[in-house]
């Protein structure tokens, strides 16, 4: 899309331990803040849809 640079999204897209991949982007010379924002973001997207995936799936 053009709207970041590609070690950024990349980084920020990839799976993995945040911590590491903030200090691996920033060396890389990605924007450390956007990719910890991307990752923090995953975290929350999974703590918020994993307990109603796993009550509509237990019924």
């Amino acid at each position: 899309m053009g709207i970041l640079d590609f070690p950024t999204a990349y980084l920020g897209t990839s799976p993995g331990a945040m911590s590491a991949i903030v200090i691996v982007g920033v060396e890389y010379g990605a924007n450390g803040a956007i990719v910890a924002l991307f990752h923090f973001l995953r975290i929350i997207l999974v703590l918020i849809t994993a307990p109603i995936v796993f009550y509509f799936w237990g019924r």
